[in-house]
């Protein structure tokens, strides 16, 4: 799937992931109205940039593979997932300023991935104190 930002920048995120978010699967079903290459579907977002959207996939990869490696052992996934994501969030948030995680956190809110929110909102409590 590929995701165009507002200034026209590209990021590719796999299918599975773009699937497993509600926002994005809707978008995937309105994009398959226009386009009859399912593996080139398009998604625009003409209010986060490319610097967000650099970001945001590979966490939104990193949920996918552990919510698709432990849908069996715990469906609702409310214990394993944070604890296993927010390492991954604290490293790839790092090097952003505090305006770039606000607009990624911003995006993700847009997104709805609750995980992700939660996880972004705890980088963003730490810095405050």
């Amino acid at each position: 799937v590929i995701l165009v930002s507002e200034q026209g920048g590209r990021v590719y995120l796999s299918m599975s992931a773009a699937r497993r978010f509600e926002a994005l699967n809707t978008a995937l079903q309105v994009s398959a109205l226009d386009d009859n290459e399912p593996e080139n579907r398009t998604i625009s977002f003409r209010e986060i940039s490319i610097g967000t959207l650099r970001v945001l996939v590979p966490l939104l990869e990193r949920v996918d593979e552990l919510l698709s490696q432990n849908e069996q052992a715990d469906p609702l996934n409310q214990i394993y997932i944070p604890r296993r994501l927010q390492p991954f969030i604290n490293e790839q948030l790092n090097g952003l300023n505090n305006d770039e995680v606000g607009a990624l956190y911003k995006a993700i809110d847009f997104l709805d991935v609750p995980f992700l929110l939660n996880g972004v909102a705890s980088v963003i409590a730490n810095r405050i104190h």
